[in-house]
């Protein structure tokens, strides 16, 4: 029902061409309205990607900050092996050149020579 010019209320004949023109509207807006569900859709997982990607990032953030804290003990344990070898290494120079050292492999010698 709708109103005529006249101020009465009463069925209005469309014009074959406005009706099309009606229908087109009609199912423009139903297309309408499914773009932009499809598009809100679509915006909501992109949404979901981004949490999940910065909730991945965020815990390789910290993997890698405990991998360095890691990677720095490590590098701090050679450090100091290298150091304690290197001691090693500067002692047993310091016995072998002491007195006690070469008396000691003189005498031993005929046993070293007994035992080849």
């Amino acid at each position: 029902m709708a109103t005529t010019s006249d101020g009465e209320t009463g069925v209005i004949d469309i014009d074959p061409s406005l009706a099309g023109l009606v229908s087109r509207l009609a199912q423009l807006e139903r297309d309408a309205v499914h773009e932009r569900l499809r598009h809100r859709d679509h915006v909501i997982g992109l949404q979901a990607e981004l949490v999940t990607a910065q909730n991945e990032r965020a815990a390789a953030e910290q993997r890698s900050s405990q991998l360095a804290a890691e990677v720095r003990r490590l590098r701090g344990a050679v450090k100091d092996a290298r150091r304690a070898a290197s001691a090693a290494r500067a002692e047993l120079r310091a016995l072998r050149s002491s007195r006690t050292w070469r008396v000691g492999r003189l005498v031993l010698a005929p046993l070293r020579l007994g035992r080849r």
